[in-house]
């Protein structure tokens, strides 16, 4: 009897392939820099929220201002 060996192809597996060291550094820096970011952005805003209404504040008070010195007129 013949026996006939079976050879596999020679592709190469997912398993493994690599995927790189850049992109894992990539991947490393984002996890990294985006809860940052975030943090950053709402501290950010609050302190922009906390200049406007200082701003309007200071507007209002000025029409105040303004009006009672026309009424005491």
């Amino acid at each position: 009897m013949k026996t006939v060996a079976h050879t596999q192809p020679a592709i190469a597996s997912p398993k493994s392939t690599t995927t790189g060291g850049s992109v894992d550094t990539s991947i490393g820096i984002f996890i990294l820099t985006f809860p940052i970011a975030v943090i950053a952005s709402v501290l950010l805003y609050k302190r922009y929220r906390v200049v406007q209404k200082r701003r309007q504040r200071e507007i209002l008070e000025r029409i105040w201002k303004l009006n009672h010195q026309e009424k005491t007129i």
